[in-house]
This record gives structure tokens, sequence and C-alpha cells, in this order.
């Protein structure tokens, strides 16, 4: 057996202020690393602009910001061969087709665990932004990257064959 610790890199479009990356990942990263895991997390949003893009206008701004940070998580994934595993919490980016999940799962990535909360078929708007931006529907994303990665969607359910395993 292998002292080797388990290099992960967790991934969210939000940020540990967010309910879903405090109680999906950054509440076990203790855990995990008392168990042979180390764990690197790495969000889309800042603290700042999670804060900032809820509020009603500056779309602009927003846009501008929001592309700047796109970029940065976009470039964070050229470090992903140095880990084991991925961990995704819902998608990559919160908009546009899955193209980098798409990407994450061909041969030679790191095996990735994919963490779909409830959420993932409703649209990802909120009411401050509605009107500037097209709802990306989560449920043909989720679709695809299941597809890509061996798991059937059948009536709005994800299922995995046998060879895969569902936590």
């Amino acid at each position: 057996m292998s002292d080797r610790r388990i290099r992960v890199l967790a991934l969210s479009p939000i940020p540990e202020e967010g309910a879903g990356c405090r109680f999906r990942i950054a509440h076990y990263i203790p855990y995990l690393e008392q168990h042979g895991f180390d764990v690197t997390l790495k969000t889309l949003f800042t603290t700042e602009f999670f804060r900032f893009v809820y509020k009603p206008g500056h779309l602009a701004r927003k846009s501008a910001v929001f592309a700047g940070l796109a970029v940065r998580h976009l470039w964070a994934l050229h470090r992903v061969p140095q880990y084991d595993v991925l961990f995704i919490y819902r998608e990559l980016l919160p908009v546009g087709p899955a193209l980098v999940e798409w990407l994450l799962s061909m041969p030679g990535c790191p095996p990735i665990v994919f963490d779909f909360d409830d959420a993932i078929f409703l649209p990802s708007v909120s009411e401050a932004n509605r009107r500037a931006i097209v709802p990306a529907f989560r449920q043909f994303r989720a679709a695809a990257i299941a597809r890509r990665r061996g798991i059937a969607e059948t009536t709005g359910r994800l299922v995995h064959p046998p060879r895969l395993s569902a936590v």
C-alpha cells in the first residue's frame, strides 16, 4: 500500500460563500486531508463577483468581469495532469456547451467525479440578470457530460451502468 496522497482538483463555479460549494466541497476538505487527500479548490467566481453578480444592472461590467474570470478559471486547467482526480461541482462554466468538460473526459485525463445537484435541471439565471442572459439549461449540459463519461440519462434521472459507481 502506498503512502502517496491522492491529489484532487475540485472545481466549482461559485466560491465557498455559495451554499453549493460550501456544503458539497469545502465542508469535506479537512476530513479528506486527514485521510490521505490533498484537495485544491478552484472557483470561477471570486467572493466579490459572487456578491456583485446577483445585483440588478451593471450588465456590461458583469460581462467583462465574467469573461476575465472565465479565462482565469480555464487557465487553471493547464495543471490538470498534476492531479489524480478531478471533482467538478455542476459545471466549469455556467454558459455555453459542455466543451471543456468534454475535453477533460478524453483519455489521458484524470478520472472525473461530477456532483450534480437537483438544481442542475433548472435554468441558471437570477432575476437580476434574466433579461440579459439567455438561460443555459443545465439538463442538456448534464446529459452531454454524462453520455461522454458512460452514464445514460433516462426520464430526467442519471442512470449509471455497472462499470461506473455512483455515490
